[in-house]
């Protein structure tokens, strides 16, 4: 079982996990799990995960009591059983020591934080669907979640990063070139 397998991704609330951890295919499988992930819970429907097939590759995506697998195998492999292989991965993690240096870290001097407007999320949620369609309303609302925005009090300093979300989410769909146009239009909203 093990041997059918090459990939395996996991993610756990906002944490991303990976193996082999200097596998090189690990950026586009990454976007492609993205992008289904967020298909997947933007649906709303009761699905077991996504199955993509090409060449002699297969790459399946599914959800199990809130952890999302992406298993890439040379094989068509059962749900429960990558499970169980992903499982003894995220043990095998906990198992190896881990030494993380420490670095003392001073935090930046305080800046007033800039308040944006209300109204600007729209304009921004405007482009977003000029460049993405139907796509725009999942990850707009999915980046607004992760990046832990209420609209109605929003800082210049999050929405700028949360404009980088969202070019960062589109230019799996649209390209990077793309992706940049639309980011600094929304950008340019702010000033």
């Amino acid at each position: 079982m093990k041997e059918k397998i090459e990939l395996i991704l996991i993610q756990r609330k906002d944490e991303i996990i990976f193996f082999p951890e200097n596998d090189p295919r690990i950026v586009p499988y990454k976007k492609i799990f993205t992008i289904l992930k967020e298909a997947l819970e933007f649906s709303g429907l009761p699905l077991e995960g996504v199955n993509l097939r090409y060449d002699k590759n297969f790459f399946s995506i599914f959800e199990r009591e809130g952890i999302f697998y992406g298993i890439l195998s040379n094989e068509e492999v059962e749900i429960e059983d990558a499970i169980k292989v992903a499982n003894e991965k995220i043990l095998s993690l906990k198992k190896e020591p881990v030494s993380i240096p420490k670095v003392k870290i001073s935090p930046p001097p305080e800046e007033e934080e800039v308040k944006v407007e209300p109204h600007i999320f729209e304009e921004i949620k405007k482009i977003l669907q000029e460049y993405v369609g139907a796509f725009a309303y999942p990850i707009f609302e999915n980046q607004l979640k992760d990046a832990r925005i209420d609209i109605n009090n929003a800082t210049l300093k999050k929405t700028k990063k949360f404009i980088i979300n969202l070019q960062n989410a589109a230019a799996m769909i649209i390209g990077q070139g793309k992706a940049k146009d639309m980011g600094s239009k929304m950008l340019k909203i702010l000033q």
